[in-house]
């Protein structure tokens, strides 16, 4: 079964996707509009002081959220995937091993400019005490950083970790 989004009419699924920022786009614009017409009203000295202070605070702001220089990427258009170079094997839970249990953990993380995991999650779970044993395991695992242009960047990946008994 398609995604809703692809398989729509183009204009709904842009309306859709471009919407809600460009809504809150408006009113940003709006808010500094306002913002602008008060500190002029309070003089020009104010006006001064606001025209050299804003456009740090954009910066601050717009660098915050990664949106200059930073943030997590996602792999495509342009970012190529982590390569994993070290994966050492999780461990069994005694309690899944005693239920002969397996199955496929998957983990959402990001792997940093450095190669190294962090902020991992479970995406799906296996119990049984597996989920904490897969994250141990790649807590310890080693990447090749993803790249853009030439440069290692933080990107958010899923990888799944097998639980077989042999």
């Amino acid at each position: 079964m398609s995604h809703p989004l692809l398989t729509a009419p183009i204009g709904r699924s842009l309306w859709r996707l471009a919407g809600p920022t460009t809504g809150l786009m408006i009113v940003q614009i709006l808010f500094s509009v306002a913002e602008t017409w008060i500190v002029g009203r309070l003089g020009t000295d104010a006006l001064a002081g606001f025209v050299l202070v804003v456009p740090f605070l954009v910066l601050m702001i717009n660098t915050a959220n990664g949106g200059i220089g930073g943030g997590v990427f996602r792999v495509g258009g342009g970012v190529s995937p982590p390569r994993a170079l070290d994966t050492p094997d999780p461990e069994y839970s005694e309690e899944a091993r005693k239920a002969k249990y397996q199955g496929t953990c998957v983990l959402w993380l990001i792997v940093g400019p450095d190669g190294r995991p962090r902020d991992i999650k479970i995406a799906r779970s296996l119990g049984l005490g597996l989920d904490e044993k897969a994250i141990e395991a790649v807590r310890n695992w080693k990447f090749e950083p993803a790249m853009k242009d030439g440069k290692p960047v933080a990107v958010q990946i899923n990888v799944e970790v097998s639980f077989r008994l042999y």
